[in-house]
């Protein structure tokens, strides 16, 4: 409850010895309203001066008042020259909780409440001593149950004949309610004033006449700067001026405005802001005003966009599932047949080198597509980081603008890394992009491979960062640099400081994740201005350094036994380029189109059958179906299961019907030798 503001002039008082020194019957009054209730001694002698003077017999002046105080629906009272009540009315008594016996002696500071007790004093005083007739407040009044009561208090001063004076005589009108609905409106007022969401007032013309803070936070408007305008200031030219006409022919027709609306800050920035505009009404049913609450949606349409966003990728990885395994059958013959003319034609060997390159990087593209999407592991083996960072570096020089430059440094003796090549291909490539849209006026890319050992991570993108020895691959540019703002934000998945036209806002993410996945982590060093670099840690392998991306390689010797092998394939030339290999491998081969056909080739030689091939997804009946079958009928016979990226349900499933040999489509030939070799030497 706000107090007048008369009460911080009020001072300590002193009580006489009369009967108003008590406290009002009923009510406990602490230590500190004691205080406040004593009159000092100067305030004291405004009613001591009249002490030795008999009062006006109360009869006498009550009786010519009686029938109009009686009668009267406002609180009345007289009251003597020192203070002391003489007769109150009913109304009075109903207002105060109390009897007019006991009210009658009482002064009036004896219910008056402390904190405006000095002000009430100071008025009497100014009657008494400067000849005032009257005076006129608002105060409260402690009932005899304890409870406040507000009041504007009307009091007059009667004199004798002689000037001296007689009585007093008040009046007393409760306004308590008033108070509370002030006080409510007030509490209203400053939960507006401090909401979240900004608020507007305007009258019906438009014109504002209140605004809160958020909304001055919101538009960069201050209130005095608010004031008068129009909602038009924050116009951003987005809307239709038939946008605006059916929102004013809403509210104008007393119904709630609801819609989104792109704004205009007072710097010129525009965001998206939810609004809801009321028309309010006087109590005549007059439209006067309008309130509308505004809310600023930037980060829910932002969340919206990552939503598209991610649905779209989800729907990437779905199309990637549905047609990786089409363009797998694609690519598997391109590889075998690549080999197959190698050694018929060993003069075209750049030729061939070429078509092989080309068709291995589509495929670890179609693995790649479908393990990001899908969020399955990578193949593990033994990488050279020096062959990746020649490869980054003969792109870079390829397609990169010409004002580029590509240094490439590393030493002879790189450790080797274990991970997913592909990944860590996707990784370089993801920072080196980055790097060239931070120079478009040229600049110069240094591609670096070296050994670290770690002691404390500090500074990294992962926590669990263990200490050890690390082969860093670090991407280094002479570009804008990078804004400590963005350095918080940038790993995050969507975050871009590109356009929509030229950035996801996946790639640093991406890296960070496959940075993770391969045990590593990665450090950012930048000044604004002065270029990057990115270093991706990696846990350096035992092994020792070689030449070779990979430490395990098929026997190039390993040959058939005349084994009969059953290939079952849906493509027709996944299934005419695998039996030409395994019969040059010296295999006997027979084959079918699909599990069904496969189940009675199956039958047809079910002496003679070592090892069957097969493909999951076939019309008809599937891979899966097919060795539940084979596994009733042929129980000893192995299985080889050729496929794409499989589910760890799927792998689950397959290794509990005993296949323990996976091919990935596409294969080459010393793939499907290795595999051969493994799945025999299982049988013995």
């Amino acid at each position: 409850m706000n107090f007048d503001s008369r009460e911080a002039d009020r001072g300590p008082v002193q009580a006489d010895d009369s009967p108003g020194s008590a406290d009002l019957p009923g009510r406990a009054i602490d230590s500190t309203e004691k205080l406040a209730t004593n009159p000092d001694p100067q305030d004291c002698q405004i009613f001591g001066r009249f002490a030795s003077e008999s009062s006006p017999p109360a009869g006498s002046i009550a009786d010519q008042f009686g029938s109009i105080m009686d009668h009267s629906a406002v609180g009345m009272a007289l009251l003597d020259p020192n203070g002391r009540f003489l007769r109150l009315n009913r109304a009075l008594c109903q207002m105060l909780a109390a009897s007019q016996d006991d009210l009658i002696g009482t002064p009036f500071h004896a219910i008056t409440h402390p904190a405006d007790l000095a002000a009430n004093l100071r008025e009497v005083r100014k009657m008494l001593d400067e000849g005032t007739e009257s005076y006129q407040t608002e105060k409260r009044y402690i009932r005899r149950d304890g409870q406040i009561l507000w009041a504007i208090t009307s009091v007059a001063l009667v004199r004798k004949p002689d000037g001296k004076p007689s009585h007093f005589i008040k009046q007393i009108q409760d306004i308590t309610k008033r108070k509370a609905a002030e006080e409510r409106v007030e509490v209203q007022s400053a939960a507006l004033k401090a909401a979240a969401n900004g608020i507007v007032i305007t009258d019906r013309d438009g014109v504002i006449e209140w605004v809160n803070d958020a909304f001055c936070r919101l538009t960069g408007y201050a209130l005095e700067e608010a004031l008068g305008k129009k909602p038009g200031i924050l116009r951003s030219g987005e809307h239709s001026p038939e946008f605006y006409r059916q929102l004013w022919e809403t509210i104008l027709a007393g119904r709630v405005w609801h819609g989104e609306v792109v704004n205009r800050r007072k710097d010129g920035t525009t965001y998206p802001e939810e609004m809801t505009i009321t028309p309010v009404y006087n109590c005549t049913g007059v439209l006067t005003h309008f309130i509308a609450i505004k809310q600023n949606i930037t980060e829910r349409k932002q969340a919206q966009k990552q939503m598209l966003r991610t649905q779209r990728l989800e729907s990437i990885g779905t199309l990637a599932g549905g047609i990786a395994h089409d363009l797998n059958n694609s690519l598997a013959p391109i590889l075998m047949c690549v080999e197959l003319l190698k050694m018929q034609y060993p003069d075209a060997d750049k030729v061939l080198d070429t078509v092989e390159t080309s068709a291995r990087r589509a495929a670890g593209m179609v693995r790649q597509l479908v393990t990001f999407a899908k969020g399955a592991e990578g193949e593990r083996l033994l990488v050279q980081p020096r062959h990746l960072l020649k490869e980054i570096s003969k792109i870079i020089l390829s397609t990169f603008p010409k004002n580029i430059v590509v240094k490439c440094e590393y030493p002879a003796d790189l450790p080797m890394v274990l991970g997913d090549a592909t990944q860590l291909h996707q990784v370089l490539l993801n920072l080196c992009v980055n790097a060239r849209d931070a120079m478009p006026g040229g600049g110069s890319i240094l591609l670096k491979g070296s050994v670290e050992d770690v002691d404390h991570p500090t500074g990294c993108t992962s926590p669990d960062a263990q200490p050890g020895k690390y082969v860093v691959l670090s991407v280094r540019d002479t570009g804008t640099g990078i804004a400590p703002e963005v350095l918080d934000r940038m790993w995050e998945p969507f975050f871009t400081t590109k356009g929509p036209e030229k950035g996801t806002g996946l790639g640093l993410s991406t890296v960070l994740g496959i940075a993770k996945g391969h045990a590593g982590f990665v450090r950012v060093t930048s000044t604004p201005g002065d270029g990057a670099c990115f270093s991706v840690c990696l846990p350096a392998h035992s092994t020792a350094s070689g030449n070779t991306d990979f430490v395990t390689n098929p026997d190039s010797d390993f040959l058939g036994d005349n084994e009969l092998i059953l290939v079952v394939d849906d493509e027709a030339d996944v299934r005419s380029i695998t039996r030409a290999v395994l019969e040059r491998l010296r295999f006997k081969v027979i084959t079918a189109c699909d599990g069904a056909d496969g189940i009675v080739r199956a039958a047809d030689h079910r002496e003679g059958i070592r090892v069957v091939i097969t493909d999951l997804q076939m019309p008809h009946m599937d891979g899966i179906a097919l060795i539940r079958a084979l596994r009733r009928m042929l129980p000893r016979t192995s299985v080889v299961v050729s496929c794409g990226k499989l589910e760890a349900s799927e792998q689950a499933e397959l290794r509990d019907l005993g296949v323990r040999v996976f091919l990935e489509k596409p294969f080459s030939e010393s793939r499907l030798k290795e595999a051969l070799k493994q799945v025999l030497a299982l049988k013995g």
